[in-house]
């Protein structure tokens, strides 16, 4: 993706984007900045990220991605509260990566 003209410094403007799947483009997004930080705690925010070590920085990306998971993974279980942690695993793999449902021998 091309974020050159981005308008809040973290690579995301208010323009279309084309999502790139595979070899062909699959899905038109836009992607829009949202935010209920205020500009002087986004200040703060970037101040202590920027004074991270690169060590520290993949650490919290890491752990933001992992509770990113938990959450979508928590999100499932409440919706299908009878599904084995295997099926809510199979789920959360189908929604993450794949468009359209798992085939039926997959499931």
């Amino acid at each position: 993706m091309d974020h050159t003209n981005s308008e809040n410094g973290l690579g995301f403007g208010s323009q279309e984007k084309r999502l790139s799947v595979g070899p062909q483009v699959r899905v038109n997004i836009s992607v829009v900045a949202m935010s209920d930080t205020s500009p002087e705690a986004r200040a703060k925010q970037l101040e202590i990220v920027r004074a991270m070590s690169g060590e520290e920085r993949m650490t919290l990306a890491y752990e933001m991605s992992m509770f990113a998971r938990e959450l979508a993974k928590e999100g499932i279980r409440r919706r299908h509260p009878d599904w084995s942690e295997a099926q809510v695993d199979r789920e959360w793999l189908r929604l993450a990566f794949l468009p359209e449902p798992l085939p039926r021998g997959l499931r």
